[in-house]
């Protein structure tokens, strides 16, 4: 009787061990799902987080551009024997050496897309002005570091951001090729300049206008 029931206890026990084997991973599983769903509901937060931010730079941008047109009306249309961009086109020189990290038109985030170009470069590499213009605007603008924009005539400007260091103010005259700023670092970009080309407020694709 006492062999029956040691038999029936080690059965019983055996069970159980199977079942909390079974319980153990059933745990195990829905703490990986639970971690995978939280870290998913972290990254959906910190995109909407990301996306907004994104959103009102861009915004900021666009007001500060509207403002700068109307502050430099007084653009001459006739740069003299100076070529314009529109004369310019494809053959502009790039404004600082280094692969292009994200081209204009790219996917960014959340459905937006890049508006000009990352150009991979070191830390206090020499930017270069694309074209003949005049400074408008050379100082700080959230979501763009230290940014100077130049004002080439016929609603072209072309806009440098991302830098360590300005070396034009505004109201300067600058000719092709002369040294502007120099490259620095952003948590939301990495080391590089952003540059963009705009023609009447309008960002077009850099790799148009440059020549690589």
């Amino acid at each position: 009787m006492q062999v029956k029931i040691n038999v029936e206890l080690t059965a019983l026990e055996e069970v159980q061990k199977n079942q909390q084997v079974v319980l153990d991973e059933m745990t195990k599983q829905r703490n990986e799902r639970q971690t995978i769903i939280d870290t998913l509901s972290s990254q959906i937060g910190t995109d909407e987080a990301r996306l907004a931010d994104l959103q009102r730079d861009r915004k900021d941008l666009e007001i500060l551009l509207e403002r700068l047109v109307d502050v430099l009306a007084d653009i001459p249309a006739d740069l003299g024997k100076r070529l314009g961009p529109a004369d310019l086109k494809g053959k502009m020189p790039i404004p600082v050496q280094g692969r292009v990290k994200h081209a204009y038109g790219q996917a960014r985030t959340a459905g937006m897309r890049w508006q000009g170009w990352l150009i991979g470069a070191g830390n206090g590499s020499e930017v270069n002005a694309i074209a003949y213009g005049r400074v408008a605007y050379s100082d700080w603008l959230r979501g763009y570091g230290l940014l100077i924009i130049i004002d080439h005539g016929d609603g072209f400007m072309s806009l440098y951001a991302n830098n360590e260091s300005l070396l034009r103010e505004v109201g300067d005259w600058v000719e092709p090729g002369a040294r502007i700023s120099t490259v620095g670092s952003s948590p939301r970009n990495g080391t590089g300049l952003y540059f963009e080309i705009r023609k009447n407020g309008k960002a077009l694709d850099p790799a148009v206008w440059l020549k690589r």
